[in-house]
């Protein structure tokens, strides 16, 4: 029609029916279809994950020296122990061994005090008996039977037996009182000079020559049961006046 604008009303209502397109908040365009919200929030956690994986390991290399320095300390205070045990045991060792020491030092000072005067009396008495045995030896010795006369042999020999007695009983005497010394110094299997048997003494004394009037009393004490029988025989056979 003259006058008028050609209008197409299908078209126009196809334009006014297309869909709105939403925007997003403040006006903005809404994102693409496709475009998916992940992409964006995994670019922003990055930094996050690494700081969080960096303080992990700045934690355990923490915890590594720390474990380190309790091993140096634990490896220390073993050491310490060690060394307080040992000086302990020196301590105890000090105190014991001082006082063992101590008591053995005078029990052997004692002993050999009392060794040492034993000693010298053992000493004096050996000095005494070797000289008096020199000196009986010598006496022994000057006894000269050869010297003797015939005439008198007999009362030689028999002041040489007495002598000899006397010694021999001076010889067993003056050993007695060695043996008593020496007796706990000699050692098992050895030989002391007290150890030696003593003298025995004579077996018999070697008898005299009697005289007459000797072997006239011997007789007369021999028959002397016989005449005092026979006298009371007679005093017997008188009472009854046989005689």
């Amino acid at each position: 029609m003259p006058g008028r604008d050609f209008m197409d009303h299908d078209l126009y209502a196809n334009r006014t029916e297309l869909p709105k397109v939403k925007l997003g908040p403040g006006g903005d365009p809404a994102p693409l279809a496709g475009a998916g919200p992940q992409s964006g929030a995994s670019d922003l956690d990055l930094p996050l994950l690494a700081r969080h994986r960096q303080s992990l390991d700045e934690e355990a290399a923490r915890q590594a020296q720390e474990l380190e320095r309790l091993r140096r300390m634990e490896a220390e205070l073993e050491r310490q122990k060690r060394e307080i045990e040992e000086a302990r045991q020196n301590h105890d060792q000090f105190v014991q061994g001082r006082k063992e020491l101590m008591d053995r030092l005078n029990q052997s000072l004692v002993m050999l005090e009392r060794q040492e005067l034993k000693a010298t009396q053992m000493l004096e008495v050996l000095q005494a008996t070797r000289l008096r045995f020199r000196t009986l030896l010598d006496e022994l010795t000057a006894i000269r039977p050869e010297e003797w006369s015939e005439e008198n042999l007999r009362e030689k020999i028999r002041e040489a037996l007495v002598r000899m007695d006397d010694m021999r009983t001076e010889f067993n005497k003056a050993m007695a009182r060695v043996e008593a010394l020496t007796a706990d110094t000699v050692q098992p299997g050895g030989v002391s000079v007290a150890m030696m048997p003593p003298l025995a003494p004579r077996v018999a004394e070697v008898p005299a020559e009697r005289t007459l009037g000797q072997w006239f009393i011997i007789g007369l004490m021999v028959s002397l049961p016989a005449i005092i029988a026979a006298a009371v025989v007679l005093l017997v056979l008188w009472i009854r006046g046989v005689l």
